[in-house]
């Protein structure tokens, strides 16, 4: 979590979604064994010690189901709170995707349900 004061929520998502497609594109380009070596392992350290510990932690709406996504700079949460239906749809593609991908599945599925409800 020490990374969420250097970087804004804003930086948070580019760097997910970057990573998210980063790491399956590094993994089929042609020279993956090379690449892969090279940055996988940072990326994969910064989705799960970073990008993923924050959402995962913060958004989850277990009271009325979806994502709270009103955060400011800082990480807090920021009134009013309002849950856009694009942003539904990514948590939900976010948190199936990290299921399917290995990365602690059971929790993943679950958070991924709760988009959804």
């Amino acid at each position: 979590m020490a990374m969420v004061s250097k970087l804004s929520v804003r930086n948070l998502w580019l760097s997910m979604w970057l990573i998210l497609f980063a790491v399956p594109s590094v993994r089929a380009a042609s020279e993956p064994a090379a690449i892969a070596e090279k940055y996988v392992p940072r990326l994969e350290k910064i989705l799960t010690e970073n990008i993923e510990p924050f959402w995962h932690d913060k958004s989850l709406d277990r009271q009325n189901g979806g994502y709270i996504i009103s955060f400011d700079q800082r990480g807090k949460l920021k009134e009013p709170v309002t849950k856009m239906i694009v942003t539904q749809a990514r948590q939900v593609w976010l948190f199936s995707r990290m299921a399917r991908a290995g990365y602690e599945p059971q929790k993943h599925l679950e958070a991924a349900q709760l988009g959804y409800r």
